[in-house]
């Protein structure tokens, strides 16, 4: 290793303020001669003008105007010049260019067309943001793969006031845990040894009781409520705490008479413990409090509701920072939280339809919550036959799709159904059904779920015995690049409707307007977006055979990624059903694409 000495490179540096600036000195041209006056009229050709957040950064009197060698402009030749306001003006008419004018703070004397400098102040430590180094090596003739450059910093601690507030908070790791026992510590960020807080847990349940009594009655059991909790709301009188807790019946510290209303159940950290009544926490001196949230393994799914409450003097920063967010984009802090325990969850999978007597059983697979199945597990592949009889002819449709399981993408659950096959008997007086396949679990979700495979979807039966089902868009791309076309459509004929799906209902009125979008999958051959046209005909081919149930097409282009034989062009399409759909109805379309640079 050869640790290069200084003279081998050399480090420069720009330091910026929070908004990106790192206010340069500029140059400019006057464009008017100033004779003992105060206004200084610059030329704004190429000119970039004093950000305003710049000049209330530094103040006025702060900013430094000079001549181009660095001599003053002022009248007696000894004073400095420093901005005090700023101001435009229009030159050359009033469709001419505006400028900037800079007021100082003494006469200066300066002839048109004089070049001179915007001079700014540097930085303060508490004004910069960011600090960016260039380091330019000098490269010796000698080989350099073993060269290291070794960076010496000392830095020194600036004395500043801190705000009495508490600052944020971080739960550290996931704002989840599985069924075992754990513990998350959750840390309270705020001015050391001075800033003060409650940390609350809380839930909440309907609740009732029988005249006056201790036994309360909850409308649904809260796996949150513990003993020693303190119990709060309408009708409730005095300090009363949860003495013990089964199901949906809490025992209560003392008597209450309590109608039905919203009940809440509260604890506060006190340091070492949980407690019925609040304490007042302090940062430590370091300027962070640390709480230890302990779980216990559970077979049923729990949470932690957290509330920090700053105690006056002190108050909370806002916004305040933290990392547990809501769903908005980019997400707002949450003050409450929640900090949840999962139990192990179960994917339920069974079928449903009008006219066929489902003979199979469930088929369940179960897993830690938000886990992710090993691939080769059978958690992960599951495998699913769905049985049936019908007293009439079943016909099938089309292969079942994941779209036809209900709650497919419910409580986090992430998976994909795979089809088999599909056999159908209709020779005997009592017709029977196999549907055959695999689901493929990439991960298990945060409640148990039930997902039914609606036969409806995809079969039906003879003499009415069936429900309308759906048939599937069968888009195709032709061209020379061996492409292949996926779309998806969006309609609504205010009896049926669908939003972005492979799936078109069987009895969508004749006329509805449907529009969707895809992606071409092939070799464009080098050729960018601009030189690919797209064009559109219902159908499998580049003609119009008159069989598809839409009509009326049209193709707009998107956009163009990846490379050599694995690029994927975007496209939205949109059109109209020129018939009542069927199960028989064809729902086909062709996309030509033609290349500028043809193969």
């Amino acid at each position: 290793m050869n640790i290069l000495p200084e003279s081998y490179y050399t480090i420069t540096y720009k330091d910026y303020d929070d908004n990106g600036n790192d206010y340069a000195t500029q140059d400019d041209t006057t464009s008017l001669a100033v004779t003992a006056g105060t206004a200084i009229q610059g030329n704004g050709d190429g000119f970039t003008p004093i950000q305003a957040q710049g000049f209330a950064l530094f103040g006025a009197g702060t900013i430094e105007i000079t001549k181009a060698d660095g001599t003053t402009p002022a009248t007696d030749g000894s004073t400095r010049v420093y901005v005090q306001s700023l101001s435009t003006t229009t030159i050359g008419g009033g469709s001419g260019q505006t400028v900037q004018i800079y007021n100082v703070n003494t006469n200066v004397t300066i002839a048109n067309t004089t070049a001179f400098k915007v001079v700014y102040p540097s930085l303060t430590n508490s004004q910069i943001d960011k600090r960016i180094y260039t380091v330019k090596y000098k490269f010796p003739a000698n080989n350099t793969d073993d060269n290291v450059i070794v960076w010496n910093a000392k830095s020194t601690t600036d004395a500043f006031a801190e705000d009495n507030k508490i600052s944020g908070y971080n739960v550290e790791g996931l704002t989840t845990v599985n069924r075992f026992e754990n513990t998350k510590n959750v840390k309270i960020y705020g001015k050391p040894s001075t800033s003060q807080f409650t940390f609350k847990n809380h839930t909440t349940s309907t609740a009732s009781t029988s005249g006056s009594s201790t036994t309360l009655t909850l409308t649904a059991a809260n796996n949150d409520i513990k003993t020693g909790m303190v119990i709060t709301g309408t009708g409730v009188s005095g300090t009363v705490t949860v003495s013990n807790v089964s199901g949906t019946t809490v025992t209560m510290s003392t008597a209450q008479t309590i109608s039905s209303t919203t009940i809440t159940f509260t604890e506060y950290w006190t340091g070492s413990a949980w407690s019925s009544s609040a304490t007042t926490l302090t940062v430590d001196a370091q300027g962070v409090y640390t709480v230890p949230l302990a779980f216990y393994e559970t077979t049923v799914s729990k949470k932690y509701y957290i509330t920090i409450a700053a105690v006056a003097p002190t108050s909370l920063l806002s916004p305040l920072s933290g990392n547990v967010y809501d769903n908005s984009t980019p997400g707002t802090v949450q003050n409450p939280f929640y900090i949840n325990q999962y139990a192990d969850t179960t994917l339920t999978l069974t079928a449903a339809g009008t006219g066929v007597t489902v003979t199979s059983s469930n088929v369940t697979s179960t897993y830690t919550a938000l886990g992710f199945p090993v691939e080769t597990s059978s958690f992960f592949k599951v495998p699913l036959t769905i049985t049936g009889t019908a007293s009439s002819n079943i016909t099938a449709n089309r292969d079942p799709e994941l779209e036809d399981f209900t709650n497919y993408n419910s409580n986090d659950m992430d998976w994909d159904y795979e089809f088999t096959s599909t056999t159908i008997d209709n020779s005997g007086g009592t017709k029977t059904i196999s549907i055959v396949g695999d689901v493929f679990i990439d991960k298990y979700g945060s409640a148990s779920t039930t997902s039914s495979l609606q036969l409806d979807n995809f079969l039906s039966l003879a003499s009415g015995g069936g429900g309308g089902g759906q048939i599937m868009w069968e888009p195709s791309a032709t061209g020379s690049g061996g492409f292949i076309n996926i779309a998806k459509g969006t309609y609504d004929d205010g009896t049926y409707d669908r939003t972005n799906s492979k799936l078109v209902d069987v009895g969508v009125a004749d006329n509805t307007s449907v529009s969707g979008n895809g992606t071409i999958y092939g070799n464009f051959y080098g050729n960018s977006v601009n030189q690919i046209t797209l064009s559109i005909t219902p159908g499998p081919g580049n003609t119009d055979s008159g069989t598809a149930c839409v009509d009326g097409l049209s193709v707009t282009k998107g956009s163009l990624t990846g490379s050599g034989a694995s690029q994927e062009l975007t496209y939205t399409w949109a059109g109209a059903f020129d018939e009542v759909v069927t199960a028989s109805s064809n729902a086909k379309f062709n996309v030509q694409v033609e290349l500028d640079m043809e193969p």
